[in-house]
C-alpha cells in the first residue's frame, strides 16, 4: 500500500492551479507602468503599391531586427490586414510599449513608417515578498538584465519560471505587481501562499494529540507541499490507519490554504484462539491478543500465552513511542518462552550415553526474563536506543525420535545453562515510505550489547551487528529489495546466544537455525512485483554463512537459496507464503508482512 504519490501530487496540482495565469503578466506589466497603449493605426491606402518600408523612433534596437520582424515588402499592395499583422508582430518582439504605422504618398505608391517607442532600459530588478525563495536564487532564474532594453516578452517567460520554480520547490506562489519606473526599475512582487489552518478528521479511536504531534506543518507557516509529504509519510508508518489524504481548500483570505488531514483508521487490535495435538506433546493451546492503538494512545499491548502438558510459555509486552516532550519511547516486555533446537552433534559439548552418537540431537530451550527499553530520536528518521535485558536459560536434553529418554547429555563444564545481563545500545534510521511495503527508501541499524562485568551474570561477551535495506521502484509496481546484515561477537557465546540462519526470516531453503556460529554474513534479494490488487509476487535469492571464531570466513561455506513466494493483503495484516530450495531441497513457509 503506497499512499503517497497520487494524493500528494493531486493536492499539488490544486496549488498549481491558483497561480495568476502569465498570459497576462505582459498586460499587468504594463497597466502598472501607465505605458499600456494601442497599436495604431492610420487609415490604410488599401490596393496602394508599397516602395519602401522604414521604421521611426529607434534608438537601441536594429532596424534590421524589426525588419524581419515585418512581413509588408516593397512591391507589395496594401491591405489592412497585413498592416495590422506587422504592427502585432512588432508589439510581440517585446521591446516596444507603442506601435503605430503611418503612410505617405510618394511618386509611384506609399511610403509605409512604422513609428515605435521603445520600452525604457532596465536599471534595476527588484523582487518583494519572497521568503522561501532566496533573491539571488530568483536573480539566477532571471534572463532579462540591467543595461537592457526590456523585453516583455523575456521578462514574461521569467515570471513563468520562477513561479515553476516555487512549485518545484514544493511551494506555491502568485505575481501580485510587477512594476515597472520610466527610469528602467522593475519591481516583481510576490505572494507565498501560507497555511490559515491545520485540521484533522476521520479518526475516532485515536486521540487528537496523537495524530497532531506527528503533523509539522503549522498555520502562518508557508504552504510546503515537501513538508505536507513528510508528515503523510511519517503517519502512515505509525501502522494505525489504513489511508490517508490531504484536502487543500481556499481559506477566506485568498493566499492561503486551510490544510486537512482525512484519516481512515485501520483494524489495531487482534485476538486469537487455538488448541492442537500431537502424540509427543499431548495437547497445546495458545491465547493471543495484540493491539498497536491501545485507547487511541498507539500504545502496543500484546499478550501471548501457549500451554499445554508440562509446558507453559507466554510474553507480555507494552511499548509507548511518546512518553514525553523529547519524543522519548519506552518498552518493557516479560517472557517465559519454551523452544525446541536441534544441532549438529559436537564431541566437545555432548556424550552419548552409549553406542554411536546421532548427527544431530535436540534440546529444550526455556529462558526467562524480560527487557526494557528507552529511545529518543537524533533527529529526523534518526533513534537512539538502550534495552537492558536479565533473563535465565535451560537447556534440557530431549530423547531422540522413539525414545522415552535423552540418549545423550552435556559434558561436564560444558552445559550453557545460566543468566544473562545484557545492555545494548542501537542506532536505527528509516527514510522507507512505507514501513510494511516499501517502494523507496533505506532503514538500517547498528547495535552493540555487553554482557556480563559490572551487570554481573553468568557470560561475558559482546556483539556487534549491522543491518541495512535498501528498496527502489524501477518500474510501476515493480520494487527492487536489497538487505545486507552481519554479525561479530567477543568473549565466550553460549549456544543460545550465537547467531542463527536458516527459515523464513534469514535463509530460505533451509531449516529454522540449521547454521549457527559466533560471526554472521547474510544477504538477501527480492524482486517484488504486483499479481493483481492486494496480491504481490515475489523472486528471492538468500545467502549467508554464519562460523566460529576460532574459524575463518570462507566463501566456500556460503548456503543460498533460491525460490518464489506470495503476499497477500488481508484484514489482519500481510500473509506472506514462500517457498525456497536449498542445498537439500525445498522448503515452504508460512509467516506474516514482508520479511524485510
Amino acid at each position: 500500500m503506497n499512499l503517497l504519490s497520487g494524493q500528494i501530487q493531486s493536492s499539488a496540482k490544486n496549488i498549481r492551479a491558483q497561480f495568476i495565469p502569465v498570459a497576462l503578466v505582459a498586460a499587468m506589466i504594463l497597466a502598472f507602468a501607465g505605458l499600456l497603449a494601442p497599436c495604431a493605426v492610420a487609415q490604410v491606402p488599401t490596393g496602394e503599391k508599397v516602395i519602401s518600408v522604414e521604421v521611426e523612433g529607434l534608438q537601441s534596437v536594429s532596424e534590421e531586427m524589426v525588419i524581419e520582424a515585418v512581413q509588408v515588402r516593397p512591391g507589395d499592395l496594401l491591405t489592412e490586414e497585413a498592416v495590422r499583422s506587422d504592427l502585432e508582430a512588432i508589439s510581440e518582439t517585446g521591446l516596444f510599449f507603442d506601435v503605430a504605422a503611418r503612410f505617405y504618398s510618394q511618386v509611384g505608391g506609399i511610403r509605409l513608417v512604422y513609428e515605435v517607442v521603445e520600452n525604457p532600459k532596465i536599471t534595476s530588478i527588484n523582487f518583494k515578498g519572497n521568503e522561501a525563495v532566496s533573491r539571488d536564487k530568483l536573480d539566477l532564474l532571471m534572463s532579462v538584465r540591467p543595461g537592457e532594453i526590456l523585453n516583455l516578452k523575456k521578462l514574461n517567460g521569467d515570471l513563468e519560471r520562477i513561479l515553476k520554480y516555487y512549485y518545484n520547490e514544493g511551494y506555491s506562489a502568485k505575481i501580485k505587481d510587477v512594476n515597472i519606473t520610466e527610469q528602467g526599475d522593475v519591481t516583481i512582487e510576490l505572494v507565498e501562499l501560507r497555511v490559515a489552518d491545520v485540521r484533522i478528521e476521520g479518526h475516532k479511536k485515536t486521540k487528537d494529540y496523537v495524530v497532531r504531534r506527528y503533523i509539522t506543518v503549522k498555520p502562518g507557516e508557508l504552504l510546503d507541499v515537501n513538508k505536507l509529504r513528510e508528515d503523510q509519510r511519517k503517519l502512515v508508518n505509525l501502522g494505525i490507519f489504513e489511508s490517508i489524504d490531504i484536502k487543500l481548500d481556499v481559506a477566506d483570505d485568498d493566499d492561503a490554504y486551510i490544510v486537512t488531514y482525512v484519516l481512515k483508521e485501520a483494524r489495531t487490535g487482534s485476538a486469537g484462539i487455538g488448541a492442537g495435538y500431537s502424540s509427543a506433546e499431548k495437547f497445546i493451546g495458545y491465547i493471543e491478543v495484540t493491539e498497536s492503538n491501545f485507547l487511541g494512545r498507539l500504545q502496543t499491548v500484546n499478550v501471548n500465552w501457549q500451554f499445554g502438558k508440562g509446558r507453559s510459555s507466554y510474553t507480555l509486552g507494552f511499548y509507548d513511542p511518546w512518553i514525553d516532550a523529547k519524543q522519548t519511547s519506552f518498552g518493557i516486555n516479560l517472557y517465559n518462552r519454551h523452544q525446541t533446537v536441534t544441532r549438529k552433534w559436537d564431541d566437545e559439548k555432548f556424550q552419548w550415553k552409549e553406542g554411536t552418537p546421532p548427527a544431530e540431537i535436540r534440546y529444550n530451550e526455556l529462558r526467562r526474563g524480560g527487557n526494557i527499553s528507552i529511545g529518543r530520536p537524533l533527529k529526523q528518521d534518526l533513534r537512539l536506543s538502550l534495552s537492558l535485558r536479565i533473563d535465565g536459560t535451560s537447556l534440557i536434553p530431549m530423547p531422540q525420535e522413539g525414545k522415552t529418554e535423552a540418549g545423550w547429555a552435556w559434558i561436564p563444564g560444558q552445559n550453557p545453562s545460566g543468566d544473562t545481563r545484557s545492555l545494548t545500545l542501537s542506532l536505527t534510521g528509516d527514510t522507507r515510505d512505507h514501513y510494511m511495503n516499501p517502494t523507496k527508501g533505506l532503514y538500517w541499524r547498528a547495535s552493540a550489547e555487553t554482557a556480563g562485568g559490572l551487570l554481573g551474570g553468568s557470560y561475558t561477551f559482546s556483539k556487534f551487528q549491522g543491518e541495512c535495506s535498501g528498496y527502489r521502484e524501477v518500474r510501476p509496481d515493480q520494487v527492487l529489495a536489497i538487505r545486507l546484515s552481519g554479525g561479530l561477537s567477543t568473549g565466550e557465546l553460549p549456544l543460545h546466544e550465537q547467531y542463527r540462519l536458516g527459515g523464513a526470516e534469514t535463509l530460505r531453503g533451509y531449516d529454522y537455525g540449521e547454521y549457527y556460529g559466533d560471526n554472521m554474513l547474510l544477504a538477501n534479494a527480492e524482486y517484488r512485483f504486483r499479481i493483481f490488487k492486494g496480491v504481490q509476487g515475489v523472486v528471492f535469492v538468500d545467502t549467508g554463512t554464519t562460523w566460529l571464531k576460532e574459524q575463518q570466513i570462507n566463501a566456500a561455506g556460503l548456503s543460498t537459496g533460491a525460490g518464489l513466494g506470495v503476499r497477500v493483503e488481508t484484514p489482519i495484516g500481510m500473509l506472506r507464503v514462500d517457498y525456497g530450495f536449498g542445498k537439500q531441497g525445498g522448503q515452504a513457509y508460512l509467516s506474516f508482512g514482508q520479511m524485510f
